[in-house]
């Protein structure tokens, strides 16, 4: 037996055991698969009839508050998504850029100054230390927009439809 035969044999064999290792792990991998689509199936929760008539009453509500044409107090257009609406003073809905549009009108800002939503109906006039670096910057002036005190029908409904938790 010649050099070259023994070195195929041996290429063979060791090509062999890695395609034998390499279909034990693929059988493994199947298994686990398997086993896993089977637990998740078991652990799915069985839904009752009230509960699912709940979640069809629930999605009905859903799509027809969608579907309501609701126009905008300042710009008078359809507001699209009214999550992210703001309401005006009289608790009406505003888009949010005909808001930022009218806070940036009334404000007189610097140069480097800018305009800013900072949360929960307030907006900001900030300086950006630097312009390309807008993690570091100074609230220069806090305008509370929003009146927290008072209640808004059409959020508190929109509020009831989406945020309710299982």
């Amino acid at each position: 037996m010649g050099r070259n035969d023994r070195r195929n044999r041996h290429h063979r064999n060791w090509n062999n055991q890695n395609q034998n290792q390499n279909n034990q792990n693929n059988q493994a991998k199947e298994n686990q698969q398997s086993d896993q689509s089977k637990f998740n199936q078991n652990k799915q929760p069985k839904i009752s009839a009230e509960e699912l008539q709940e979640n069809q009453h629930k999605e009905a509500a859903i799509r027809e508050f969608k579907s309501r044409q609701v126009m905008c107090a300042k710009c008078g257009q359809l507001i699209q998504d009214m999550t992210s609406a703001i309401s005006d003073s009289e608790g009406k809905p505003m888009h949010f850029d005909c808001v930022l549009e009218s806070l940036k009108s009334k404000e007189t800002m610097l140069p480097g100054q800018q305009m800013t939503y900072i949360g929960n109906g307030r907006f900001a006039v900030v300086t950006f230390e630097n312009p390309r670096d807008l993690k570091k910057f100074k609230i220069e002036k806090i305008i509370e927009y929003e009146d927290k005190s008072k209640t808004v029908e059409w959020r508190d409904e929109m509020a009831g439809l989406y945020s309710q938790t299982r």
